[in-house]
């Protein structure tokens, strides 16, 4: 175990793992785990983020756990990732 990591990762609120969580999962293929994020954080993703979702529909791809993006969506990730920042 790294300590400098471990104390980095206790010094973020939830909402700033939320955020990281969130971040991670749109750069991965298979994309963001809604079921996991609403669990973990005890959230409703889809209403919490109802906005950011329809805004950016057109680079969204529903999977069935949750959200990834499609080729558009991965030109424009630094903008879409950035609306989910509180």
């Amino acid at each position: 175990n790294n300590p400098t990591k471990h104390n980095f990762e206790s010094k973020l609120t939830t909402q700033e793992q939320l955020e990281e969580e969130i971040f991670l999962g749109l750069r991965k293929s298979d994309g963001i785990n809604i079921h996991k994020i609403n669990k973990k954080y005890n959230i409703d993703f889809e209403t919490k983020y109802k906005n950011i979702i329809d805004k950016y529909k057109e680079f969204l791809i529903k999977t069935p756990n949750g959200y990834t993006l499609n080729t558009e969506g991965f030109l424009i990730s630094n903008n879409i990732m950035s609306e989910f920042i509180e």
